[in-house]
């Protein structure tokens, strides 16, 4: 991965689509505490100086991913690159949900990848993505693992009508793959939804979900048995969410899907699943975060 130092913010039309990166290199002081090491940003990307919430994890760095376009719009293709160096410990989140507009026939592409060096421990945890109706988005998470490294990941959308007409979104395609130091895919989940065929519900046998999330712990073998039992202890009432947690193929982790009725529900179980996994891994709750 290149890096370039430094940071810079352009602003274009909102009439052009949208071509941003963003590109932050973590790094741990002599001390344990993670920073920003390297930089770089372009619109509609923005971050600010990290944050120390973690009064249990003082050296964990929360970064808030910002944008100032409003969403995704037809044709962004907007980019994400993280590395996390051996022993550092990162949060990294987005300022709140994404909405993702409507769309005449285009695509907007979302591209993640991130590396993880020996020992380090990074969790990606955007909101949900909203879909408006004729929206279509291509989604892309890659996480690369060295050592012990350990990733914890999500994607989530709801679908949304601003005019409560029922209109649904156009396409949702999402690839995660989580692959070793050489680039080797350990495990590949794929969801690919067609908004049309969806009828009165949306996702799920039934039909009667409306929002989606996808919860990974990506990291090395033998790590996970403890959490595996809490991620299986949360429970929601039947139809409000539902959730499923399977081991990674090659024992690169463990998966949790959710189902949920509403963005509300979505969110709920989501964080039951990040407290869920701070506290197997990492000895203590996380503290709430502040948006």
């Amino acid at each position: 991965m290149s890096w370039s130092t430094g940071s810079r913010m352009t602003f274009s039309s909102q009439t052009e689509p949208a071509k941003g990166k963003l590109s932050v290199e973590f790094a741990s002081q002599p001390g344990g505490r993670t920073f920003i090491s390297r930089q770089y940003f372009a619109y509609p990307f923005h971050v600010c100086r990290p944050f120390y919430h973690d009064a249990a994890l003082p050296g964990l760095a929360t970064l808030y991913v910002q944008s100032c376009s409003g969403g995704l719009y037809e044709n962004d293709r907007l980019m994400i690159d993280l590395e996390a160096a051996p022993l550092t410990e990162a949060h990294v989140t987005s300022q709140a949900s994404t909405i993702v507009h409507g769309m005449n026939g285009g695509t907007a592409e979302h591209d993640v990848r991130i590396i993880v060096g020996n020992g380090a421990y990074i969790e990606y945890l955007p909101d949900p993505q909203i879909l408006f109706p004729s929206s279509r988005l291509e989604s892309t998470l890659s996480v690369s693992l060295s050592g012990s490294g350990v990733a914890v990941v999500c994607e989530s959308f709801l679908a949304h009508d601003p005019e409560g007409a029922q209109r649904r979104f156009a396409s949702f395609e999402s690839t995660i793959a989580i692959k070793n130091e050489v680039g080797k895919e350990l495990a590949v989940d794929r969801i690919v939804l067609d908004g049309k065929l969806s009828g009165a519900g949306l996702i799920g046998i039934d039909g009667c979900f409306g929002a989606q999330g996808t919860f990974i712990v990506a990291g090395p073998s033998g790590s996970f048995s403890p959490l595996e039992a809490a991620l299986k202890s949360i429970q929601f009432p039947y139809p409000k969410a539902t959730l499923g947690v399977s081991n990674l193929p090659n024992s690169a982790g463990l998966i949790v899907r959710i189902l949920a009725d509403d963005g509300v529900t979505l969110r709920l179980a989501l964080d039951r699943a990040w407290s869920a996994a701070r506290q197997a891994l990492k000895g203590n709750l996380p503290s709430p975060k502040r948006k």
